[in-house]
Formats: structure tokens, C-alpha cells, sequence
């Protein structure tokens, strides 16, 4: 049969601060969404600073659709597409472009998921229709590429030979689990990790973005319809970290049990039930902060608890360090990655100028959007949010 991939945007966000365990246990905290009382977070309640950085828009960098992103050093990895294009963090300025959509030698069929692979910045890209990684070099060029033993959605890298792939709830002759560790080396499965249930595997094929999320922690995971964020321990395997309690929107497990026809049939009855059932986007950074994200329906949210504040859940972002309105979230900001000093995050360059519009308090973003050549055409703006400490 074949099989029909849904995938989601976006949907609600938000921070988790917790304490870290320094045993190696991972202990399972419980995290409320309160959707139905949505409201505005305004930055300086969590941040201590604010800073916008226009990504350079060129015939070489255009971005039509984050996927993700992933900061390392001052680099800025963006997946589109059909490309990953990596930026400055400070300037936007564009260093290099990955590009090769296509069937001849060193190209790709499709592009799946990414990941920095080493210290000199090589990209290990998935390809899931050629059933490939092929490693590219700082300056694009192939270095060398490997067949993957089975369809695999997502990857993470544990070391030079060991690998994690995430296989969504498709069932082969190599595993029957969502999650598989594989030996590069010697070219055999060591374990695998969330067998893949029946008759989720007839119609729940959602197309996460991002499933692993590494830290100076640990390794995350998590992938819908499950509502838990799971740690990776040694010798334990993936425990549970996070439970996401979406209160009056969680759909309950007999709702998973009907015998749907595809994706879309199951989505359309989540969505008049008003469920939240996927989060397709998720980050963890060293010093415990989470993100994650689910949308309801047309609305996208964010709810934040950091530094011991209570949850805030809010459907409109308003940046109060330097504008005097605020914005409602859309899917120009679904692309977000966090480390151990900022949230990143797009905004749209019309959303920008609408803001400057609607009222400042000082003349920065004024000059800056003058500046840099900020038109409503230009590619997104990179939101740089410091944590408050």
C-alpha cells in the first residue's frame, strides 16, 4: 500500500526550566498548555536583550521555507527545500549554500534532515528517496556517502561509526521500531527503541522535522502522537524527561485506535475534536531550558515557564524592548533552535516593517531596516532573544 505523508507546520511552544540531575537518572516532569487562555509574552519578562539580524537575500541565499535550523559557533544552518544555506549569526552575511537537488554523481534526491557533522563544519545530509547520507565539506563539496539500511526520516550522530535513524511508523525488513542505532563500521543494527504499533503504522505517517535534539545534557527525543519528550541515559536507553499535558485539547488513546483511512482522514478528525496530537518541532539547550511546539487549528502559540515564573501561554509575541504593539504568531515563526544563551527564531520582513508601523521606541529598527535593504520581498529576519540568567 502506499503510503501518504502529511507535514505539519508549526504549532505551540514552550519553555520548560527545570533542575539538572547530576546521577544520570532522568526524573519526568509534567509541563500544562493552557490554550484556551492565550495571551501576549512580552520579551522582557525572559529576556535581557532583543537583537534582529537580516539574513543577506541574494540569487545564492533565498529561503522559501524553514525547516530548520541549527546554530553551531556563530554559523546559522538553514534548511529550505531543496538546500541548506548557513549564515553569519552576527552579521547574516550568507558563507555558503548546499544546493545539489538532483540524480547525477554527489546529489541528492531529496533532503530529509541534516546535521553538522563535525568541528570543520561538514554537513551530513539525509536523503530519504536514495536511501543515502552523503557528507559535504564547508565549501559544498562531496566527501563521501553511504547507503542507509532503511527509509529513515530523521538522524542523529553519536559518534564516527554510530548513528541513531528515526524510521516514522514504517515497518521493514531492517526494523519494526521508530528509532534503530546503526553501525556505520560494520554495517549492523546495535538496538532498537519504540516498536512501531499496528495500526499506527496504516495511517500515522507525519513528517516531523526534527526528532533529536542533542545538548551538553544529553540527547532528546520525540516524535508524534506521543506526548513525552524522552532523555537518552546510558544503559537505560530513552526514559521519559517531559510530559506534555495539553489539557482540554490532549486527545485521549481510543481516539489513535480508529482504524483511519490515511493521515489526512485522522487529521481532519483531530482537528474538529479541536485535539492537539503532534509536536513537529522541539529544543532542549545545556542548561535545561525546553521548547516545543503544537498549533491548534489555525492559531499558533507559544508558553513559556523559565527562571520559576508560572506557565504563560500566548498567541501574539510582543518584542516591548523596542515596539509598542505586538505581533500574532503565524507560520513565518515556526523555525526556532535554542542553545545555552539564546533563542533563535524568523520573523518575516513584512511582519518587521509592520511592526515599525504600528509604533517604536527608538529609531534602531528604522535604521536598521534601511540599512540592510529590508524590503517585504527580503528573506526572514533572525530574532536573537538573550535568556535572562
Amino acid at each position: 500500500m502506499k503510503k501518504s505523508f502529511f507535514i505539519l507546520p508549526l504549532l505551540t511552544v514552550l519553555f520548560f526550566a527545570c533542575t539538572s540531575s547530576n546521577d544520570g537518572k532522568s526524573e519526568m516532569l509534567s509541563v500544562k498548555a493552557d490554550l484556551d487562555k492565550a495571551g501576549t509574552l512580552r520579551a522582557s519578562e525572559y529576556f535581557e536583550e532583543v537583537t534582529y539580524v537580516p539574513l543577506e537575500t541574494s540569487d545564492e541565499f533565498l529561503i522559501d521555507y524553514a525547516r530548520k535550523t541549527v546554530v553551531s559557533g556563530n554559523s546559522l544552518y538553514v534548511m529550505c527545500d531543496k538546500s541548506v544555506h548557513v549564515f553569519s549569526t552576527e552579521t547574516g552575511k550568507g558563507k555558503n549554500s548546499l544546493s545539489k537537488l538532483g540524480n547525477g554523481p554527489g546529489e541528492y534526491k531529496s533532503l530529509t534532515d541534516f546535521i553538522v557533522g563535525d568541528a570543520n563544519g561538514n554537513i551530513e545530509l539525509l536523503d530519504n528517496r536514495g536511501k543515502k547520507i552523503l557528507v559535504y565539506d564547508s565549501f559544498g563539496n562531496l566527501v563521501r556517502d553511504w547507503n542507509v539500511p532503511a527509509m529513515a526520516f530523521s538522524i542523529f550522530k553519536k559518534n564516527s561509526h554510530h548513528y541513531c535513524f528515526y524510521n516514522g511508523n514504517m515497518k521493514s525488513d531492517v526494523s519494526s521500531s521508530r528509532v534503530m542505532d546503526y553501525d556505520v563500521e560494520v554495517q549492523e543494527k546495535i538496538k532498537e527503541y519504540f516498536p512501531i504499533s499496528d495500526n499506527l503504522a496504516e495511517y500515522f505517517h507525519l513528517m516531523d522535522e526534527k526528532v533529536f535534539n542533542m545538548t551538553l545534557n544529553g540527547l532528546y527525543f520525540h516524535v508524534s502522537p506521543i506526548d513525552t519528550i524522552y532523555k537518552y541515559v546510558d544503559d537505560k536507553g530513552f526514559v521519559p524527561a517531559f510530559h506534555l499535558d495539553f489539557m482540554n485539547h490532549a486527545a485521549p488513546a481510543s481516539f489513535y485506535e480508529y482504524k483511519y483511512r490515511d493521515i489526512m482522514e485522522f487529521s481532519e478528525a483531530a482537528n474538529k475534536n479541536e485535539y492537539v496530537y503532534a509536536l513537529t518541532n522541539f529544543a532542549v539547550n545545556g542548561v535545561d531550558d525546553v521548547l516545543f511546539s503544537c498549533r491548534l487549528g489555525k492559531t499558533f502559540y507559544w508558553t513559556v515557564c523559565l527562571n520559576g515564573k508560572p506557565e504563560n501561554t500566548a498567541n501574539a509575541w510582543m518584542d516591548d524592548f523596542h515596539f509598542t504593539g505586538s505581533m500574532p504568531l503565524t507560520y513565518h515563526n515556526i523555525a526556532y533552535c535554542l542553545d545555552d544563551e539564546y533563542l533563535y527564531f524568523f520573523i518575516s520582513a513584512e511582519q518587521l516593517m509592520d511592526m515599525c508601523e504600528e509604533g517604536l521606541k527608538d529609531e534602531s529598527m528604522q535604521t536598521l531596516i534601511k540599512s540592510a535593504g529590508v524590503t517585504e520581498e527580503s528573506n526572514p529576519i533572525l530574532v536573537k532573544c538573550k535568556l535572562k540568567k
